[in-house]
């Protein structure tokens, strides 16, 4: 069975996409104005798997929104534990996106 390149389907949180590349979760559409940057400072061992602990969130200007300018850091926070990050992530961007709207 071939794959399309173009249908390759990805995780998503509430509709937006999730990605992970090293230490470092984006989610949200990068056609939207605002996406959020998780970076994974540190984590712990729960049996054979490890969990990120430590996790700090930015809201960041989406490449699309920056159009060739530094991409800019709107708000700032630290949680521990993935779902704190993510579910914190998810507010921000209905929040900014409610704002564009």
């Amino acid at each position: 069975m071939e794959k399309n390149n173009s249908e390759t389907k990805c995780l998503s949180y509430k509709g937006r996409p999730l990605v992970r590349s090293g230490a470092v979760i984006y989610y949200g559409n990068i056609k939207d104005n605002y996406i959020i940057k998780i970076n994974v400072n540190s984590e712990k061992d729960i049996g054979k798997m490890k969990v990120a602990d430590n996790l700090e969130i930015q809201m960041v200007t989406s490449t699309s929104a920056a159009r060739g300018k530094k991409v800019r850091v709107v708000k700032l926070s630290n949680k521990n534990g993935i779902f704190e990050a993510i579910d914190l992530g998810a507010a921000w961007l209905d929040r900014a996106n409610s704002k564009s709207a």
